[in-house]
């Protein structure tokens, strides 16, 4: 047993100690062909730098980092009902992440990414002709691929890379846009609905209260209906006023009659009372308008006036009645649209995106690096191999060396 032990604590020692050769002759090796080890580094890495400015695009990259706003759900569950729910609606429900994966999928939908191709110009080449529709389903396709939408956290990253930093920061902008676009036409809500239903009603009220507008400005112009309260208090003046006067005429008639003055004056008096008498039916009956139609009445006659008073009333009533209604629709409809607006799914761009100054391909410092590294480990290797080779180059050429080597 003393002697395994010993045995085997010699083969550790002098395993450990052909380790510790072998590493120094590596050492040994490096520095004796140092200028070949650098030379190889220098020269890997001195290409690999020259083909990333050569031959590799460079590419720009913007990022844009939105949040999606989560909302709580109604109290007392969702009922859907019978209907389908809406894709907007559906933005609303569940956690923070299920919403995030749901803005995720609509920003790599098919439309999102085919209103940004037509918005970017993606619908035409470089000379200006109009794509084929095959030939732009494959620019859609590729837009689909090139974004790049990640989730960090409880935030989405929207990124783009694009030879043009302009164009890169377009891009994610107008992913922003489309998707804004889409949440806002695609959410379908009860409040949404009834805006759209106060609207229609508020465009028919308007219409019939321009009807009702000019009837009410046509009773007032063809009927004389202006300051009707007014006119009446001026007729009912002067009416009185001719009364008055025909009373007064009708006893100085009878005076003249009993002390049996000359016949003219009384004739004279007559012709007055006769005067003041068609005053005072003028203004009770109104003028007999037969000889020219054509002219209006200044004032209404006292006649006229009850009915006139009554349909003027009636027609102010409702031109009245209808304003209150429309106004009363366009505060309502001012209300249900703001619930609407509330109820969108909504985000907030944290990040907006911004175009890019550094490139982010190729990353030419760190192509040098690793090129510098492949040429140092090629440069072992061919060290390594050569030494190998000049090992066994005698072996090779001397069969009987090969043979008790064998």
């Amino acid at each position: 047993m003393e002697d395994s032990e010993k045995n085997a604590q010699f083969n550790e020692q002098s395993a450990g100690e052909s380790n510790s050769n072998e590493t120094l002759a590596l050492i040994r090796l490096l520095w004796f062909n140092r200028r070949f080890v650098l030379g190889c580094a220098l020269g890997t890495a001195l290409f690999t730098a020259m083909i990333s400015l050569l031959f590799l695009t460079t590419r720009y990259e913007a990022t844009a980092v939105i949040m999606p706003i989560q909302k709580s759900s109604p109290a007392g569950g969702l009922s859907l009902g019978s209907g389908d729910l809406q894709l907007g609606e559906l933005l609303n429900i569940g956690s923070s992440a299920q919403q995030m994966i749901r803005f995720r999928e609509v920003l790599k939908s098919r439309q999102i990414a085919q209103t940004v191709a037509q918005k970017e110009g993606f619908l035409v080449d470089d000379k200006g002709n109009l794509l084929s529709p095959r030939k732009f389903e494959k620019e859609v396709i590729l837009l689909q691929r090139g974004i790049d939408i990640t989730m960090d956290g409880e935030v989405i990253r929207i990124q783009f890379e694009h030879p043009l930093p302009e164009k890169a920061a377009s891009v994610v902008q107008s992913f922003l846009d489309a998707l804004k676009t889409f949440l806002q036409t695609s959410h379908i809500s009860q409040a949404k609905n009834t805006a759209g239903f106060i609207a229609a009603r508020l465009e028919e009220m308007e219409r019939k209260l321009e009807e009702t507008q000019n009837r009410y400005i046509e009773l007032q112009t063809k009927k004389g209906v202006v300051e009707l309260p007014t006119q009446l208090q001026y007729s009912l003046g002067t009416a009185s006023d001719l009364r008055k006067r025909l009373v007064d005429k009708d006893l100085e008639i009878a005076t003249f009659q009993d002390v049996m003055r000359s016949k003219n004056d009384l004739d004279r008096l007559v012709t007055e009372r006769k005067q003041i008498k068609e005053q005072l039916n003028k203004i009770i009956a109104g003028e007999d308008q037969k000889s020219d139609s054509s002219e209006v009445e200044i004032f209404t006659p006292l006649s006229k006036a009850p009915k006139l008073a009554k349909e003027f009333a009636e027609a102010e009533r409702i031109y009245l009645s209808q304003v209150q209604l429309v106004n009363l629709l366009r505060e309502q409809l001012e209300l249900v649209q703001i619930e609407a607006k509330k109820e969108e799914p909504i985000f907030q761009v944290i990040d907006p995106p911004y175009v890019p100054v550094i490139p982010s391909f190729p990353k030419k410092k760190l192509l040098t690096i690793i090129g510098m590294f492949a040429g140092f480990v090629f440069s072992i290797l061919a060290l390594l191999l050569r030494r190998q080779y000049q090992a066994l180059a005698p072996l090779l050429q001397d069969p009987v060396l090969l043979n008790e080597k064998g």
